[in-house]
């Protein structure tokens, strides 16, 4: 999926981190991703296990995925 539908699907609106912060974990390997020409795909498994939770729990478990890496 493009950084836009894992942002609308990983946060709410008024959470989304700013694009070049995702971009950045793409580049430390906190997120799993590809880069095709100049645009990158992050793995669909990325964002799955927080499908279900609610949105606090969403940013809990993101935030520990992230400062776990």
């Amino acid at each position: 999926m493009t950084i836009d539908e894992y942002m609308d699907r990983t946060f709410s609106k008024a959470s989304q981190p700013h694009i070049n912060t995702v971009r950045r974990w793409i580049r430390e390997g906190k997120l799993s991703a590809i880069k095709m020409g100049r645009s990158y795909y992050i793995e669909d498994n990325d964002g799955e296990e927080y499908a279900n939770d609610s949105n606090k729990n969403k940013m809990d478990a993101i935030m520990a995925k992230i400062l776990n890496a």
